[in-house]
């Protein structure tokens, strides 16, 4: 049951995301928006929260965030800022999953930027899922390893199903 919680609340939030991406082509409504460093978040107006994105195998994390792994309640404190002065920053991977980030992935907003500002009133919603499957995940640790065990699983399974010859009755 708990896997299954965890799925839809990750699928809320990528129906969430692309929502936003469609919003910003219709009608340049920017509620995700690249950073292109830390320095350039205290400048960004209308601050929600940081979503990071590790980079896919092969690529420097290092290169683009600075960042080679995240904590798992990692906030980020904005100089000089009146307001919204400690930011929390998600990690995408380990809240969404592979395959989930997979899709997201395939747009390019996501695969040419590491991190993204999510931000704006409508996007207090989204926040809110954000934090709440962080904790979800923090509760119940045993869905992260549940993750990585099935995938490998069904990737195992699949393969067998490929190689494996299957004889009928009238076969013999």
């Amino acid at each position: 049951m708990d896997d299954v919680v965890l799925e839809n609340m990750r699928r809320h939030i990528v129906k969430a995301f692309l929502y936003y991406i469609k919003l910003n082509e219709k009608d340049s409504r920017d509620y995700l928006r690249p950073c292109p460093s830390w320095d350039g978040v205290r400048k960004m107006k209308h601050r929600g929260c940081l979503l990071w994105l590790p980079r896919p195998e092969g690529e420097s994390l290092e290169h683009r965030t600075g960042l080679s792994a995240l904590e798992q309640f990692a906030t980020f404190d904005v100089p000089y800022a009146k307001w919204q002065k400690s930011l929390p920053i998600y990690d995408l991977e380990r809240l969404l999953g592979p395959d989930h980030l997979a899709t997201l992935r395939e747009l390019p907003l996501f695969r040419e930027n590491s991190l993204l500002m999510l931000g704006k009133r409508r996007s207090i919603p989204t926040q809110l899922y954000l934090w709440k499957i962080q904790g979800y995940l923090a509760t119940f640790p045993e869905l992260d390893e549940f993750d990585a065990i099935s995938k490998r699983f069904f990737d195992r399974t699949e393969m067998n199903a490929k190689s494996a010859k299957i004889s009928t009755p009238h076969q013999r």
